[in-house]
């Protein structure tokens, strides 16, 4: 899968069926590895193939198209490839937001709606938000004699609330919607 241009990769966890998703710098995050080594592999869900950041992906077949797109800026220098401090393989649970880690059971809120982490997915509920980005940016982009903009005061709600909270008017009371209008009678006088 494509995320803004950038692959998205997964490591598969084989002995728990789990797949971690990480977007464009695999060998970075991965580190390289010396020699043949198949285990320093990456899965490029978008393409149904695996990448390599291993010294053997430039020389074996099919030849450098095994490595992974970063290995040429992260592994392919004149010292010695290394491997990264980090622990591999990674947490096994937990989820990712904007190059973030967070831990399972993790509870963040993204503008009106509140996502969990679970089973290394985020599970978000869906109300639809006061304050929305890609509605601004269609207003913005068309030709209607106005611009939308972000109101910050409004972020986060939700548009159920924005009508109860801040529609700057109280329902009128029961005895106000009750009232009928009085008859009148006009008087001439010449």
């Amino acid at each position: 899968m494509e995320t803004e241009g950038r692959l998205v990769f997964t490591y598969a966890c084989s002995a728990l069926g789990i797949k971690i998703l990480y977007q464009g710098s695999s060998c970075r995050i991965r580190g390289c590895c010396t020699g043949r080594d198949d285990d320093c592999s990456f899965t490029i869900v978008s393409r149904g193939a695996i990448c390599y950041c291993d010294q053997y992906c430039t020389s074996g077949s099919p030849g450098p198209v095994d490595c992974c797109t970063d290995y040429w800026d992260v592994c392919n220098h004149p010292v010695e490839p290394t491997r990264s401090e980090e622990p591999w393989p990674p947490p096994a649970w937990g989820c990712y937001k904007d190059g973030r880690y967070y831990g399972e059971g993790t509870i963040i809120k993204d503008n009106c709606n509140s996502c969990k982490c679970f089973n290394g997915l985020w599970k978000c509920s869906t109300d639809v938000c006061l304050v929305r980005q890609d509605l601004i940016q269609h207003i913005n982009s068309g030709d209607f004699g106005w611009k939308a903009d972000n109101y910050s005061q409004f972020w986060g709600m939700t548009v159920e609330e924005g009508f109860k909270k801040r529609l700057g008017t109280f329902p009128p009371s029961h005895s106000l919607l009750n009232m009928r209008e009085a008859p009148v009678s006009v008087m001439y006088t010449c």
